[in-house]
């Protein structure tokens, strides 16, 4: 599976990525100043980085599956 990223979106995975690393390095500092284990945050760490991770590959606009008028038979 080949995935075409024009110019414009590069920048945005780069910035998405740049953006998710420096959220994560700064929430680890504070929950590590506060003295809160991995084992408490960890899973929502997971949760946000997945998430960067969808907003990257997912397409900008949604089609409108659900909306679509259903076809009758005649």
């Amino acid at each position: 599976m080949i995935i075409y990223i024009s110019m414009g979106s590069f920048t945005q995975v780069i910035y998405t990525i740049f953006w998710t690393f420096l959220v994560i390095y700064i929430s680890i500092g504070a929950f590590d100043f506060f003295g809160i284990g991995i084992d408490i945050y960890g899973i929502y760490i997971l949760w946000f980085s997945i998430l960067s991770i969808f907003s990257i590959f997912l397409p900008q606009l949604a089609g409108d599956i659900f909306n679509t008028p259903m076809a009758t038979k005649e």
